[in-house]
């Protein structure tokens, strides 16, 4: 038989706490079940809301001798199955602060339950003075997912590229079954808080003096068959990697994606990005990366004493890049106007001698003639800027978790879903930068993110977090029951 944790966690009102449970009688309680997951596995949290009223002094002593002790718990666990071994556990007994406030390594290795206090309520007290702990808020309201399992779920799915079909199996093996489908609902619902965060960061990335962009597919679920779908990525070097969904890819998407940016953008040849570049407008950035496929597939056509010379020309600016990589944005302009320069000189005086004669051949060769030819200003562009690279490698790199999801989770129910999953995807992303564990930041994100000022969304960022969480935490708004610290208790297991 099966069996999964089961945790009864009681939160005491604040004026309960400091004036002494004996100054109180309890009447009553609320449950609230929740399923979550720690890193050694799925676990079933209940949060009772104990009910208190003041004694009166003359019944005191007599409520004394009723009143539990805190370890105390009933003979049954809220779901009606008896049990001697439940226990109550209070927060305020297990409530922690990470060792690690900075992320530097994970605080948790057990994993650990979020707790965030949106305002500074303390006890909540009727016109009976019925004195409740406040409801703490919910990742997604009225759900029964705990933030710790959400962010399992996704990062399951965005950063492994693992379908939630094969989830389905996995929790049903381990005795917690949930459907794909409340898992697409609840990956849909995070996505919408996710995709204020990402708004922010991308509005922060347009003002960089540089970015890195590209584009791919993606299937959209639609009657009688599928349509295709494209993922734009932006790349904002040490700060974020963004990605949105369009259903188009056009000049006009394009334009309302990037338009407005005056800095320069570091791209591959497409035609649909012309729209970005000229006076008053973006500055086109080339890529020598791809500028050297061509070459390369004319060395395996057998075509190497024309691809020869490219190769070895664009492998020298390469090497010439990897001894400044570490440099300063000026000192690396330098090296690139003295050793660089003369290189890519000596290409196009090649690439100009070369392409008249080639011109109407139908070779592999001419296609990367042409490509140099028509990318002349744009592939120079790093000899006048020492801050952006001479490939768009980044952009590409990042592509990747794209194709491999998509190899394995095929499609998106629809462009909304497409929006979403991709919003979560640029939070994981980005986590990468920053050296964040992408479970942990979304379980802590997300259950702070659904009150979260709009006007404040990139404090969420995982650029910002760290300092965000220290100092929600140094507030005492942001609090961790963990888990680790109740490994020995003895957890009530409850058959599934």
């Amino acid at each position: 038989m099966t069996v999964i944790p089961l945790v009864i966690i009681e939160t005491l009102p604040v004026d309960v706490r400091l004036k002494g449970m004996e100054n109180f009688e309890r009447i009553g309680e609320e449950d609230v079940s929740m399923l979550g997951h720690r890193r050694g596995g799925p676990i079933e949290v209940v949060f009772r809301r104990p009910k208190f009223v003041a004694r009166d002094a003359a019944t005191t002593g007599a409520a004394d001798a009723e009143q539990p002790t805190a370890s105390t718990t009933p003979d049954s666990d809220p779901q009606g199955c008896e049990s001697d071994t439940t226990i109550t556990l209070l927060e305020h007994e297990i409530a922690s602060v990470p060792a690690d406030t900075g992320f530097k390594s994970n605080p948790f290795v057990d994993g650990a339950i979020v707790r965030y206090v949106p305002d500074c309520s303390d006890s909540v007290a009727d016109d009976c003075a019925v004195f409740v702990a406040p409801l703490a808020e919910r990742p997604i309201a009225r759900s029964m997912v705990d933030a710790g399992l959400l962010a399992h779920l996704l990062v399951g799915k965005l950063d492994y590229h693992t379908p939630y079909y094969r989830q389905e199996l996995k929790s049903a093996r381990m005795g917690y079954p949930i459907s794909r489908t409340n898992m697409v609902r609840w990956q849909f619902e995070a996505g919408t808080v996710a995709r204020r965060i990402a708004d922010a960061m991308w509005h922060e990335a347009l003002a960089r003096s540089w970015i890195g962009m590209d584009a791919t597919g993606t299937a959209i679920q639609d009657q009688p068959e599928y349509r295709y779908g494209h993922v734009f990525v932006l790349v904002a070097p040490g700060d974020s990697v963004l990605f949105r969904y369009t259903p188009k890819y056009d000049a006009d998407t394009v334009r309302k994606l990037f338009g407005g940016f005056t800095g320069t953008i570091v791209a591959d040849a497409s035609a649909n990005h012309n729209v970005l570049f000229g006076p008053g407008k973006a500055t086109e950035g080339g890529c020598w990366a791809h500028a050297r496929k061509p070459f390369v597939k004319a060395l395996r056509a057998g075509e190497g004493k024309d691809a020869a010379f490219a190769l070895q020309t664009i492998q020298a600016l390469f090497r010439i890049e990897q001894t400044i990589a570490l440099a300063s944005p000026e000192a690396r302009l330098e090296v690139r106007r003295r050793e660089s320069a003369p290189l890519v000189d000596a290409l196009y005086e090649w690439v100009d001698k070369r392409l008249p004669e080639v011109r109407n051949d139908d070779t592999v060769v001419r296609k990367g003639l042409v490509y140099l030819n028509n990318q002349r200003v744009a592939l120079r562009a790093f000899l006048s800027n020492g801050e952006i690279p001479i490939h768009n490698n980044a952009s590409e790199r990042a592509l990747r978790r794209i194709v491999k999801g998509r190899m394995n989770w095929l499609s998106h129910g629809s462009d909304e879903h497409a929006h979403c999953a991709y919003a979560i995807s640029s939070l994981i992303a980005s986590c990468s930068l920053h050296g964040l564990d992408p479970e942990l930041y979304l379980q802590e994100v997300l259950t702070v993110a659904p009150s979260w000022p709009v006007s404040r969304m990139l404090e969420l960022s995982p650029k910002n977090w760290v300092a965000t969480r220290q100092r929600l935490i140094a507030d005492g708004r942001l609090t961790y029951l963990d888990l680790a610290r109740i490994a020995g208790a003895r957890i009530a297991l409850r058959p599934a």
